[in-house]
């Protein structure tokens, strides 16, 4: 579970675990791709899908950090503010992925939405928040609120449990 004293542990997916998610799912994907391009697009997409969260803060505090406990404070201990994690969307996944086949699209695409699509699986397995919460619809109708992400008792800023 998440440790509100250590800003390292929060959640089981963080930057760290994305970085060796995506590395893994990059591997793969060369392997069975062959394309270099399509490759880096799977690692960097696997990443920097998170960049959502810094469009958060700007949206909501006016301000851009690159400090990632000051980031992950905002976004998971702050109660104040909201999220709405506009690349964290099922329905985004959905809409993307119509396209890419649809359109064949290249393995540079491809690779863009593999990574992507492993890190919110991740994310929604890992991470100790409400199913619901990667719809947008969901987050949307709930205005964006951090109390449609956590389960009850596991509001931001609230003690959570080790």
């Amino acid at each position: 579970m998440r440790y509100a004293d250590d800003p390292w542990a929060v959640g089981l997916m963080s930057p760290t675990a994305h970085v060796i998610a995506s590395a893994a799912t990059s591997v793969a994907f060369y392997g069975v791709t062959r394309s270099i391009p399509g490759t880096i697009m799977c690692f960097l997409s696997g990443i920097f899908i998170d960049i959502d969260h810094l469009f958060d803060l700007w949206w909501h505090k006016k301000r851009l950090t690159f400090s990632y406990k000051e980031l992950l404070y905002y976004c998971e201990l702050s109660p104040d503010g909201k999220l709405m994690l506009a690349f964290h969307s099922y329905e985004l996944f959905v809409l993307l992925w119509a396209l890419v086949i649809l359109g064949k699209w290249g393995l540079f695409w491809w690779g863009l939405m593999v990574g992507a699509t492993v890190h919110i699986i991740l994310d929604q397995i890992y991470n100790p928040v409400r199913p619901s919460t990667y719809f947008f619809i969901y987050r949307w109708k709930n205005g964006f609120s951090k109390e449609c992400f956590f389960p009850p008792g596991q509001l931001p800023g609230s003690q959570r449990t080790k």
